[in-house]
């Protein structure tokens, strides 16, 4: 039996749906609609989603959002402008972005097409933060103060948070465990 899941955001006929595509996922998926709450209404900030390999992380956030796999963060940068902005957007950034480039360029961008709801960036393979800037995963983590928008980042990852936390500190994520798929 699959129980429906319910967001305001959306039809009662796109709950069944997306319920009907995650049997076996309508609790972590149920946590994850509330937690983004009413669409016009700010979002937690960051939020963590950790399990292991083919517990349907990717799936679940996959069936309620699009997703963005990490690659370079210049990529990363391009992408998130032109997704959420357009292209024009995107062809603001220099030939190697930086951080600054990228907040600046999204704080610009923000007047000119505002948003009436929370905007998501879905990074899968978040582990792959690691290997790049120090500053990367900090910035991501506090985006939301950092360009005064509604926008909140989810990152994918097969390992804890404990492992993954950098050492510099920074803003907390919300944590949310998918565990294997039992019988």
């Amino acid at each position: 039996m699959t129980a429906a899941l319910q967001h305001p955001a959306t039809t009662r006929r796109g709950c069944c749906n997306a319920a009907e595509e995650m049997p076996c996922r309508v609790g972590q998926a149920g946590t994850l609609l509330s937690l983004m709450g009413e669409p016009a209404q700010y979002s937690y900030p960051s939020v963590f989603l950790y399990g292991h390999r083919s517990t349907g992380k990717s799936h679940v956030v996959g069936t309620l959002l699009k997703e963005l796999e990490c690659v370079s963060a210049g990529l990363m940068f391009e992408r998130v402008l032109r997704s959420l902005f357009g292209p024009d957007a995107a062809s603001l950034l220099p030939r190697s972005p930086s951080l600054s480039d990228f907040v600046r360029i999204y704080r610009q961008q923000c007047p000119q097409s505002p948003a009436n709801q929370t905007r998501y960036i879905v990074i899968e393979k978040a582990e792959l933060l690691r290997d790049m800037d120090a500053n990367l995963l900090p910035v991501l983590l506090r985006l939301q103060e950092l360009v005064e928008d509604n926008v909140t980042v989810i990152l994918l990852s097969e390992i804890v948070w404990d492992r993954f936390r950098p050492n510099t500190g920074c803003f907390e994520p919300l944590l949310l465990y998918f565990p294997d798929y039992s019988k």
